[in-house]
């Protein structure tokens, strides 16, 4: 393949925050996937994973699809400055 036409790869994940109050069961959480703290657990999984995509795949298109916004901050960090340190798209 010529290099002009090199693709960078993609990683793609997606974040479904359930609403707060729903009582579905998740084994690794427990029933209260609406709570903040369930919702912030898997919040930080996404933003490691798009670190490590950042850090051994430097040129790749990351891509986040969401049904809401993350939280404004998370354990005192800013998501928004993480977001754009690795350079996350967001979609909703």
């Amino acid at each position: 393949m010529s290099k002009d036409l090199e693709v960078s790869p993609i990683i793609a994940t997606w974040m479904y925050s359930a609403p707060p109050g729903d009582q579905s069961l998740h084994h690794q959480t427990g029933k209260d996937i609406g709570a903040a703290k369930i919702r912030n657990y898997y919040w930080r999984s996404v933003i490691c994973c798009f670190a490590s995509a950042a850090t051994h795949l430097p040129t790749s298109r990351r891509i986040l699809l969401v049904n809401e916004l993350p939280p404004e901050q998370i354990d005192g960090i800013t998501i928004s400055c993480l977001i754009e340190r690795y350079k996350i798209e967001i979609h909703i």
